[in-house]
């Protein structure tokens, strides 16, 4: 993937936008200034849609979470059956505030139901999620378009 453009992220933490010109697609990632060269120097492609970099250890919301946590941690967490999951399950959102361990078989119950109706709910429902690493905790902000559910649930009368 070729470098389009960075935006700042915080005082801390850039976002660097990537597109594949093929594919015309763009992925996410929060660098920082120690890795930052590396990061954008390789290029990125699409493996069943993720992007990967072989050179770099394959996929890039590993890389990512190897970065932020380190690469002893990530084998520890994925020997013990975790996988690095995309919380707003967006393949090309690699920045570390929508990834996050998750144990292999609630990834798998989440890609199954929350995932699939995610996209049939995005007219009903607005959630958001939000990481605060520096105190571990998540904000969850839950909106819903009452008239909407209670069209669905009542046809309109004409």
């Amino acid at each position: 993937m070729e470098a389009q453009g960075r935006r700042t992220f915080d005082s801390r933490w850039q976002v660097e936008e990537a597109r594949e010109s093929s594919r015309e697609q763009i992925a996410f990632a929060t660098y920082r200034e120690d890795y930052y060269e590396e990061l954008s120097t390789y290029t990125w492609t699409l493996s069943n849609g993720y992007p990967t970099n072989a050179t770099l250890g394959g996929c890039l919301h590993r890389y990512m979470m190897a970065k932020w946590y380190g690469d002893v941690v990530l084998r520890d967490l994925i020997e013990k059956g975790y996988v690095v999951d995309h919380m707003n399950h967006g393949h090309m959102d690699c920045r570390i505030s929508n990834l996050e361990f998750l144990k292999h078989n609630r990834n798998v119950a989440k890609g199954q139901y929350l995932d699939k109706e995610a996209k049939q709910m995005r007219y009903r429902l607005a959630v958001t999620l939000f990481k605060d690493f520096f105190t571990g905790c998540y904000q969850i902000t839950i909106g819903c378009n009452n008239h909407i559910v209670a069209k669905d649930r009542f046809p309109p009368s004409k």
